[in-house]
């Protein structure tokens, strides 16, 4: 894909964005949901006085791919692969915006899609895989109008698409597309979106998460010093997942590296403390209202017992660039394929 940088201002705040909480979500429920059968959906795809959202609804069937599609052969590197359709592809969609998840009647006023992670799961091997995208990726975006319809496109970060929507589904949607194109027409099966508030809400459920803090981090928080040992409570794991000093350049890959080292340390922490029972129950109430998701109850329980290593997390390879405004990057679109080939292909 090409990019072509537009020159912008850089930021000299602490900047505290994005929610990596998402993919907390779905492991929780996903490894441990199996002993709940109750089939309630947890879809919030249900329409609205207007229809906005039971269109994006009818829309969300384009996650249901053929795998007839990827029977292509691809070269690369003078080796020939095929799409393994044994995977199934999350993605997750961290919004920065706090409260509720609702609609709004004019674009730009539901947050910005701070954190975006493609969960790979192989229904054969049980493995899952993550590739997480920089939020500052520069790209082509749908700018819309409040019904929905693109009026034209904008080369900006691939965060700013989903502000281009009027929240919940459709802005999910033209999400999912932006990654998808990313990603070399990558299938997405499905997506779960989550907002700020849902990091202490789910922290704290658990009772905590600890972690040993690898860098100086007291520019956050006066706890985080390099080699300590923190049980984050709601409020500290908010600030050790979403802090960045948007006066240094690149500091968002910083904060993806926390945010992956907190991932498996948030799964391990719910796997012990709730076992294999009640998950269903005590979590979904408490998070229902702050997330947004095309995947049922049902789908979710077939992706039950998918195991993570950090071995298998992968992060969109590029370039961070000072901008007039922002700070952008642009993809190595050769060491990526690289990645997907890894991710979701085999050999011929």
């Amino acid at each position: 894909m090409n990019n072509n940088a537009k020159k912008k201002n850089k930021a000299v705040i602490i900047a505290v964005s994005g929610v990596v909480i998402a993919f907390c979500l779905i492991f929780g429920i996903v490894a441990l949901v199996k002993s709940n059968q109750k089939k309630k959906s947890l879809s919030s795809a249900e329409s609205t006085e207007d229809g906005r959202d039971a269109k994006a609804t009818d829309e969300s069937a384009e996650r249901i791919v053929d795998p007839s599609d990827y029977n292509d052969v691809v070269e690369f590197d003078g080796e020939k692969y095929v799409y393994n359709t044994d995977i199934v592809n999350i993605l997750f969609i961290g919004v920065d915006k706090n409260g509720e998840f609702r609609e709004y009647n004019t674009p730009t006023f539901g947050g910005q899609a701070d954190v975006l992670m493609l969960l790979s799961l192989n229904k054969s091997t049980k493995q899952c895989t993550i590739l997480q995208i920089s939020r500052n990726t520069m790209m082509d975006i749908e700018v819309m109008d409040t019904a929905g319809n693109v009026v034209r496109k904008t080369f900006a970060q691939i965060c700013a698409q989903y502000a281009y929507g009027n929240g919940k589904h459709t802005s999910c949607l033209p999400v999912k597309r932006r990654v998808r194109e990313l990603l070399y027409d990558t299938v997405i099966d499905g997506y779960i979106a989550l907002d700020i508030d849902a990091i202490p809400i789910l922290n704290d459920a658990v009772g905590g998460v600890e972690l040993t803090v690898p860098e100086d981090y007291t520019w956050i928080d006066p706890s985080f010093k390099k080699g300590e040992t923190v049980l984050l409570d709601g409020k500290l794991a908010e600030k050790y997942v979403r802090s960045r000093d948007t006066s240094v350049t690149g500091s968002n890959n910083d904060r993806m590296q926390r945010q992956v080292q907190y991932i498996p340390a948030m799964i391990s922490k719910v796997r012990k403390k709730l076992g294999g029972s009640g998950l269903y129950d005590k979590f979904y109430p408490l998070i229902e209202n702050y997330m947004v998701t095309d995947l049922s109850a049902d789908r979710i329980d077939q992706l039950a017992d998918y195991n993570l290593s950090t071995d298998e997390i992968y992060f969109v390879p590029g370039t961070d660039k000072e901008g007039e405004k922002y700070d952008e990057f642009f993809v190595d679109n050769y060491e990526l394929q690289k990645i997907l080939i890894k991710m979701l292909y085999k050999k011929k």
